[in-house]
C-alpha cells in the first residue's frame, strides 16, 4: 500500500513537472483594423499597413485599433493596449510589442489617409535566412559608385535595419555613390502614385546630402549619369541631424502615372563635408486609375 501511494504521487510529480514544462505560444498579431479598414500584415517583417480613404474625417491623433493576438499582452511603448479601447496617434508608425511568456514580437503599424489601395512597392531592409550579417544585402536595390571609397550598404542598431552610408572615415572622403530600385516600379494603371521613406541622419556638412530621384529611361545596372533623373528631394521632410528618424511623408509620383519609374538616394560628400545617412522603409502606393 504504502509503494502504491508513493508511486502515484511520483507519476503526479512527473506530470507537473511536463505541463510546467510547456511552451508558450509564438507571440503573434494575427489580425488589425481601424474603423473597418484592416491592415494587411506581414509577419516576415512585422509590417502592418492600412490606406484610408482622402475623403474621410479620420483624426490620425486619436483613431482606436481592434486587434487579435497570441500571447500574454500587447503594448505601445510600455503602455498596455486594449482592443477596440486604447486610441492611439497614428501621425507617425507606432510599435506594437506582442508578448507570450518570454518572447515577444513587434509589429509596425503605419496608417495612410491617402485613398490608395495598393502597396506597389515596399523595401524594409530586413535580412532573413542566409542574407542575416551580410553587408551587401540592400533587397529590391542596389548600389552603384561613381566615386569614392564609400557604398550603400546594409547595417543594423538595436531593432532597426536600414541602408546606410557614409563618407565620415573615408581616407578619401569625397563620394558619390546611388541606391536604386533594381527594376523600375510599374505604374501602369495608376493614376496617383506615392513614394514615402523614412531617413536618418549624422554629421550635418553643407556640402553633403542625399537627394532622392527618380528615372523613366535609366537601364539597370547602367552607370546612372548617363540617363534622365527628376530631383524630389524638396517635397520629402527629411532627418534634421543626431541620429534622429524622419518620416518624409508622401511624395507624389503622380507625374509617372501610367509608366514605369526607378527611385534613387544619390548620396553625396567632399573632402570637407561627410554626413552620415540611413533609409528605411521605402514603399510606393498608388490608386487605380478612374
Amino acid at each position: 500500500m504504502k509503494k502504491s501511494t508513493i508511486f502515484g504521487a511520483a507519476v503526479l510529480i512527473v506530470l507537473g513537472l511536463l505541463a510546467g514544462c510547456s511552451e508558450d505560444p509564438s507571440p503573434e498579431m494575427t489580425s488589425f483594423s481601424i474603423n473597418s479598414t484592416v491592415g494587411v500584415i506581414d509577419d516576415d517583417t512585422g509590417y502592418i499597413v492600412l490606406a484610408m480613404a482622402q475623403d474621410t474625417d479620420y483624426d490620425c491623433t486619436s483613431l482606436t485599433a481592434d486587434f487579435i493576438y497570441t500571447g500574454d499582452s500587447v503594448t505601445v511603448d510600455g503602455v498596455s493596449q486594449t482592443s477596440g479601447s486604447t486610441t492611439q496617434d497614428f501621425t507617425d508608425t507606432v510599435k506594437y510589442v506582442v508578448t507570450s511568456g518570454s518572447s515577444s514580437k513587434t509589429y509596425y503599424v503605419t496608417v495612410y489617409l491617402t485613398g490608395a489601395t495598393k502597396l506597389v512597392f515596399s523595401e524594409y531592409f530586413n535580412e532573413e535566412g542566409d542574407e542575416e550579417d551580410d553587408a551587401d544585402y540592400l533587397g529590391d536595390f542596389f548600389q552603384y559608385s561613381l566615386e569614392g571609397e564609400s557604398v550603400w550598404s546594409y547595417a543594423t542598431y538595436g531593432d532597426d535595419e536600414y541602408a546606410y552610408i557614409t563618407g565620415y572615415y573615408d581616407d578619401e572622403p569625397a563620394n558619390n555613390d546611388w541606391l536604386i530600385t533594381s527594376s523600375a516600379v510599374d505604374l501602369s494603371g495608376y493614376g496617383s502614385a506615392y513614394l514615402s521613406f523614412d531617413s536618418c541622419m549624422n554629421y550635418d556638412d553643407d556640402d553633403s546630402y542625399v537627394s532622392v530621384i527618380v528615372s523613366t529611361d535609366y537601364i539597370s545596372g547602367e552607370n546612372p549619369e548617363n540617363y534622365t533623373w527628376t530631383d524630389l528631394t524638396d517635397e520629402a521632410s527629411w532627418s534634421s541631424g543626431d541620429w534622429s528618424w524622419a518620416d518624409s511623408g508622401l511624395v507624389s509620383l503622380s507625374d509617372y502615372s501610367g509608366d514605369e519609374v526607378f527611385i534613387a538616394f544619390q548620396y553625396i560628400s567632399t573632402a570637407s563635408d561627410q554626413d552620415t545617412w540611413e533609409i528605411d522603409n521605402v514603399e510606393v502606393y498608388a490608386e487605380l486609375d478612374s
